[in-house]
């Protein structure tokens, strides 16, 4: 049952691929059934190159909702973890991401090398040198 639930952000990416393929292979062979059956061959056509657009760009909508549920659990996971600021350069989520140590309005700073807050040189929680 849990297997259910996990990665849905995932699963709702394929939900919104496998609606954009269902609804565009249906337009396609609406607007081929409704030419052979001798409809307006404007309006058929209009079905038959339309139809996959509209239904691609339908698709975002759901796409982007699951990206979302996925930017949010990893959002999610990562800020109940204790990080430094190292293994935070090298995460994914942070590419790009220049780090800076700001000082702490109590006097304190922020080590360079573990990232905890700390008063002392060297840091009290990693030993090194920070400033």
């Amino acid at each position: 049952m849990d297997s259910l639930y996990e990665n849905i952000g995932g699963k709702i990416k394929k939900l919104a691929f496998g609606l954009f393929l269902f609804y565009a292979v249906a337009s396609v062979i609406f607007a081929l059934v409704y030419l052979f059956q001798g409809g307006e061959l404007i309006i058929g056509l209009l079905i038959l190159v339309l139809g996959p657009v509209f239904s691609f760009i339908g698709s975002w909508i759901l796409f982007a909702f699951g990206q979302l549920v996925e930017n949010s659990d990893i959002l999610v996971k990562n800020a109940f973890q204790p990080r430094n600021q190292t293994a935070a350069k090298d995460d994914a989520l942070f590419k790009g991401v220049e780090f800076q140590s700001a000082p702490l309005s109590t006097g304190a700073f922020y080590c360079k090398s573990c990232g905890q807050p700390t008063r002392t040189n060297p840091c009290s929680c990693c030993h090194k040198e920070s400033k």
